[in-house]
């Protein structure tokens, strides 16, 4: 009988962007292929929340008790306490469970791990890399110092993205037989809401003036890289053009937020703009259904699942060139590159007033999103955790 460990802590928060997400589908596509010789043990911090998945008799929960230090010290500790309990077992020639891997999805993995059991870890971006000021001290300590450790420690690393593999053989010496590429999936359907009354826009029970096609968006975290301030820019002169537009930019707040508000201020563009913080799914995709367009302007990205969602409710997007993001977006998306404000403000004017091009690109974003599946990401994981 084997064990595959893992690291659920990512998946366990209410609110789930990036990492969670791909751990929390990671979970729920585990647990359909545990079974009496394959079982999985989840280790968390706090109480699983309602939305993960339900344990079974080969799907289950360790609640780790650590007030600081839980990756470094409190986890380590109760695997190899885990672990001892088995060998006893097998001392005893009683049934006994072999701690086959041990699965990190977001870059951090325990100093040590039992004897035997191998470590495979998930990269999604090495934005703290190329863009060392815009972490906190502390926050850039632990990812450069943490993730350097879990990717020379493992087995086998996970890059969620081409992009991102290339980043790491770049960047880490280690083996390239050992990076490898599993793009993050993605749960298709194709989304539909109703037609929003006039000026009747409702999000998380709040008002907000709205009207279908007029209204850019933009979700994902409020930070630097994400590069909103090149989006606000050209949207201000795109506003002149078009002053029934609006701007809407949905996602909690990041770091070094700060300096986004006070650009809509200074643009004067502040009455059109409308920082919605975290917006659940549903909301999200009600968003992105009556859309004038989805914007991603991030100067880098690991892969980029906004472009999915928004490609799934049949919503327009501009992106930047960066990074990964054509990798993901296909030839669905139209790019502008990062810096360029004039860039944007084009193909803004492109969505705007031809219906043919957006037509042609919704009908591209369905075929794209539906080449990303959590299954097949989830099979491939599986299979390199029990190589």
């Amino acid at each position: 009988m084997k064990l595959i460990c893992i690291d659920g802590n990512e998946a366990n928060v209410s609110m789930q962007v990036g990492v969670s997400v791909y751990t929390h589908n990671l979970l729920h596509e585990f647990k359909k292929h545990s079974s009496r010789d394959l079982r999985f043990c989840v280790y968390l911090r706090s109480t699983p929340l309602f939305h993960m998945p339900r344990e079974s008799s080969y799907f289950r929960y360790k609640i780790v008790w650590g007030p600081r230090g839980w990756n470094r010290i409190f986890l380590p500790i109760r695997l190899m306490y885990d672990y001892a309990k088995q060998r006893i077992r097998k001392l005893l020639f009683l049934p006994s469970i072999s701690f086959h891997a041990f699965f990190a999805p977001a870059h951090y993995a325990p100093p040590w791990l039992p004897p035997g059991c191998k470590l495979v870890v998930a990269v999604h971006d090495l934005a703290f890399l190329f863009f060392p000021n815009e972490f906190l001290k502390k926050d850039l300590y632990k990812l450069t110092e943490w993730t350097s450790q879990a990717v020379y420690h493992a087995s086998d690393i996970i890059a969620v993205s081409e992009n991102t593999r290339q980043d790491v053989l770049k960047h880490y010496k280690v083996d390239s037989k050992s990076v490898h590429t599993i793009l993050n999936g993605y749960r298709f359907h194709k989304i539909t809401t109703p037609e929003i009354p006039s000026k009747h826009f409702m999000i998380d029970g709040k008002k907000y003036p709205l009207v279908t096609r007029e209204y850019v968006l933009y979700v994902g975290t409020l930070q630097p890289r994400k590069n909103i301030k090149t989006l606000l820019y050209a949207f201000a002169l795109f506003h002149k053009e078009q002053p029934q537009q609006h701007l809407v930019i949905a996602g909690k707040k990041g770091w070094m937020y700060e300096e986004i508000f006070a650009t809509a201020k200074k643009l004067q563009i502040e009455h059109v703009v409308h920082f919605m913080g975290y917006v659940s799914e549903v909301d999200r995709n009600k968003l992105y259904s009556h859309a004038l367009c989805f914007v991603l302007p991030s100067l880098y990205e690991g892969f980029g699942i906004p472009l999915l969602e928004a490609f799934a409710a049949s919503c327009p997007v501009l992106s930047s060139n960066s990074s990964s993001l054509p990798e993901v977006g296909g030839s669905a998306p139209l790019y502008f590159k990062p810096d360029s404000v004039q860039e944007l403000l084009d193909k803004l004017r492109l969505v705007e007033k031809d219906f043919k091009l957006t037509y042609s690109m919704v009908e591209r974003g369905l075929a794209q999103a539906q080449k990303f599946s959590w299954e097949t990401c989830a099979e491939d994981t599986l299979e390199l955790l029990l190589k």
